[in-house]
């Protein structure tokens, strides 16, 4: 009878222990849950236009493929040189692949492909057509063009808008 009396406290003492937990890891019980929301639009007008060539090559060796993507960067950069500063001309990404061909009957070595993205960012707006007309005839594909913020003036910003958008009115 008295093992009777131990299990009973036993699942007593349980069921306080689990209760307990429950109301402790109830964040509404606690006060402890901080909710907060702000939206802010801030307008900009873009301070410079980048354009994003790639210079692209398949050959039978991945010097060849280097060699040629080597010649449109070449080409590339000296026809811009009268347009954009040297320092407005970077390379953002350069790979060379193994290229293969997938058929039901396995795969087949094309070449490598080697690959070179070229970033030219200026604040003249007006020289975007001649940029992109001086990377197409150097041979490279147009990969996109962006009209951005300088990143003091993009963090600028940004920190305005926080501001705002944390200003409680009601």
């Amino acid at each position: 009878m008295e093992s009777r009396y131990i299990a009973i406290g036993l699942i007593v003492a349980a069921l306080i222990v689990v209760g307990g937990l429950i109301y402790i890891n109830n964040p509404s019980s606690q006060g402890q849950t901080v909710t907060a929301m702000g939206n802010s639009l801030i307008e900009a007008q873009p301070e410079k236009l980048v354009v994003y060539f790639e210079a692209k090559s398949t050959k039978s060796s991945a010097e060849q493929a280097k060699n040629d993507v080597s010649g449109i960067v070449t080409s590339l950069t000296n026809s811009l040189i009268d347009i954009v500063s040297s320092n407005d001309i970077e390379t953002e990404q350069y790979t060379i692949n193994e290229e293969y061909d997938y058929t039901n009957s396995g795969r087949t070595f094309k070449g490598y492909t080697a690959s070179q993205v070229i970033k030219i960012s200026t604040g003249q707006f007006d020289k975007a057509g001649r940029i992109v007309d001086k990377g197409v005839e150097a041979g490279a594909l147009v990969n996109y063009i962006n009209f951005e913020l300088t990143k003091e003036t993009e963090n600028e910003l940004k920190s305005q808008a926080l501001e705002q958008a944390s200003r409680c009115e009601t």
